[in-house]
């Protein structure tokens, strides 16, 4: 059996910067079938 070694490093690494422009991104569209588009109308409005 192998023996149980800490971890210890971190899970995540630091997010790569490579310089792209924040206007580039396209907003996240909900489909009009998906089951749950009301409830996140909802919280949007809230």
């Amino acid at each position: 059996m192998k023996e149980n070694i800490p971890d210890i490093e971190g899970d995540k690494k630091e997010p790569e910067d490579r310089n792209e422009g924040v206007i580039l991104m396209e907003p996240l569209l909900i489909s009009e079938s998906s089951r749950q588009r009301g409830e996140l109308a909802d919280l949007l409005l809230n």
